[in-house]
């Protein structure tokens, strides 16, 4: 199968190119007609929507958090996430620390926000936002998490590549801070599936942190010795990644003390 270039990606995630297909799949409109429309839409939101952006941001569209990986783009639902490319501080932080700190500190900022907005920003769209490779943008990020500096992207979201299990996208939501429900809501799981993978991770968890044996954790939680060996090994991949390590620890302290609410401990000591 012929793969597509990034700039083909990219351009099915513009907004002419999702108003043409919206306009073409629905109504069936013509290639004429559909120009004329947008046209008219973008007079219209300049009229209308000029105080919806701060100076220094821009609106990109990005595929809802919710949307699994591999589904074709133009089938996605997106969001017009509004992105700041420019902020107060960035040229005193420019002229301390130069351009390769302050590209990190803006993908940072643009990965936040795109985060709190529902539409996780992908490695390609932070390459065309900053007009550099992708691969520049894979260095800065696996650096920051070196330097224990969180940046999280759609690919840590939905956990694209082969083998990923649905456990590991929900419990890395979970642990990026959002509640059983809403988590249920961006990973497209119902609420019992959520909890059904968290709290038997915490459980496991646990009972490895306070060196029980494979024998005994199976046996205390009533799970197949596979699941419990994956648990454990999906404890390790997230202990050891920075982005997740600091609420991972806060989360298993709170469940070891009662505090998380996600079922009872009684007869796990």
């Amino acid at each position: 199968m012929k793969t597509r270039l990034s700039s083909e990606r990219l351009g099915e995630k513009s907004a002419q190119a999702l108003l043409t297909n919206h306009f073409r799949e629905r109504y069936h409109f013509n290639p004429a007609m559909t120009e004329a429309i947008l046209k008219d839409t973008v007079f219209v939101r300049t009229l209308l929507e000029a105080e919806t952006r701060a100076d220094g941001q821009i609106i990109r569209y990005f595929p809802k958090a919710t949307e699994k990986a591999g589904k074709p783009l133009k089938d996605c639902e997106y969001v017009a996430v509004r992105l700041t490319l420019y902020a107060p501080g960035d040229d005193e932080f420019m002229a301390t620390y130069g351009p390769k700190a302050l590209r990190r500190r803006k993908v940072k900022r643009i990965c936040e926000e795109a985060i709190a907005q529902g539409a996780p920003a992908t490695q390609e769209d932070l390459a065309a936002l900053f007009g550099c490779h992708r691969s520049t943008i894979i260095r800065d990020i696996a650096e920051m998490k070196v330097q224990d500096i969180k940046v999280v992207t759609r690919g840590d979201i939905t956990d694209q590549g082969r083998g990923v299990t649905h456990k590991r996208t929900i419990l890395k939501t979970y642990l990026l801070g959002w509640s059983p429900t809403e988590v249920a809501k961006r990973t497209g799981h119902a609420l019992e599936s959520v909890e059904r993978y968290i709290e038997p991770f915490f459980r496991v968890t646990y009972l490895h942190t306070e060196d029980k044996t494979l024998a005994a954790i199976c046996r205390l939680t009533k799970l197949s010795r596979g699941l419990v060996e994956e648990y454990i090994a999906l404890y390790q991949e997230l202990a050891a990644d920075p982005v997740f390590a600091e609420s991972l620890t806060k989360r298993l302290q709170f469940f070891n003390e009662g505090l998380l609410p996600l079922g009872q401990k009684g007869g796990l000591r």
